[in-house]
């Protein structure tokens, strides 16, 4: 997915991954990596959050703040 920015947005490993498009810097900004199909992450911060059998992703806004959904 892209942003209104142009950053490129991908799923991998239980997290979601951005590569800034004026950086080219690949960063996680939500996901641990890890998947116990539990609820490990609400409420905290988005990179400790578990993220299990993601298969899509949305984007939604044009700037940042943005709201990611799986």
């Amino acid at each position: 997915a892209v942003d209104g920015l142009n950053n490129l947005y991908f799923l991998t490993s239980n997290k979601i991954r951005k590569i800034n498009a004026t950086t080219t810097v690949v960063r996680t900004v939500a996901g641990a990596g890890t998947c116990t199909w539990g609820l490990t992450g609400d409420g905290g911060p988005a990179t400790a959050a578990e993220m299990c059998g993601t298969s899509g992703l949305d984007i939604r806004g044009t700037t940042a703040p943005n709201s990611y959904g799986c």
